[in-house]
């Protein structure tokens, strides 16, 4: 049977369930139908509570096409009863559930014509999980541009994945990470603090030449798009699954 890249329903094998940091899981889910889908996209959980429908439940992949069958997911659990938490209950108590995938038009294929041009990627939270598919992605590829990790949170415990990332700094002297913390406590950070996108201005003066991605609320993508405008951004080099799910009236 050949793989499909559009949008089906599918049912996943629940690999794993593993707690990343206070709140944080990663799960990792295997695909039991051929799909293939590009980095940067994301399903939907199905998830079944009883209703005439089941609620449909948004996750990024956060791995990238090579890893396939398999699919991780990161999803953050404020422990308050929640979806989230159902969720997780979910993934926790259930040995299969239902996807729709592959969905988004956030992604990246191949790289630029310009090897020189930057690619800057902005996660706010779990938004870390788009990135580091598109990341994988463009590391697996080869791809020469540099890579601009800007990573933001709201404590400096919220940050996970330290291995990871040390080994894409290790391995590829195109990737650079910058982590921002908003709300640091105590003595416990001693990094750039603020709002990401206003580290990545810092950077850059002028933002005519990059592509960038960006994960976060719609709140956050949409302040992010107006102040990059006034660097010189333009229509065309700001990508985020935003656009599509809660466009601009």
């Amino acid at each position: 049977m050949a793989a499909t890249s559009q949008a089906s329903i599918s049912d996943c094998q629940v690999e794993e369930v593993t707690q990343l940091t206070d709140g944080i899981y990663r799960i990792q889910l295997r695909l039991l139908q051929p799909l293939v889908h590009r980095a940067g996209q994301y399903l939907e959980l199905l998830l079944d509570e009883g209703e005439a429908s089941p609620t449909a439940v948004p996750y990024t992949v956060a791995s990238a096409p090579a890893a396939l069958p398999l699919l991780e997911l990161q999803i953050q659990d404020l422990g308050e009863g929640g979806l989230a938490s159902r969720v997780i209950d979910t993934f926790k108590n259930q040995s299969q559930v239902q996807v729709r995938f592959p969905q988004g038009e956030c992604y990246l294929d191949q790289a630029p014509q310009d090897p020189s041009q930057p690619i800057i990627l902005i996660g706010a939270g779990t938004g870390f999980s788009q990135m580091k598919a598109l990341i994988e992605h463009a590391l697996a590829e080869q791809m020469p541009n540099p890579l601009h990790l800007y990573w933001g949170v709201r404590e400096a415990e919220h940050l996970y994945g330290h291995e990871l990332i040390e080994g894409w700094q290790q391995s590829h002297p195109n990737f650079y990470f910058h982590p921002v913390v908003s709300d640091p406590t105590g003595d416990d950070w001693s990094g750039r603090i603020g709002l990401v996108h206003e580290s990545v201005m810092e950077d850059f003066p002028s933002l005519e030449q990059p592509l960038i991605y960006v994960c976060g609320s719609p709140a956050m993508v949409y302040a992010v798009e107006d102040d990059f405008r006034e660097r010189g951004m333009g229509d065309g080099q700001m990508f985020s699954d935003v656009y599509s799910y809660a466009p601009r009236s």
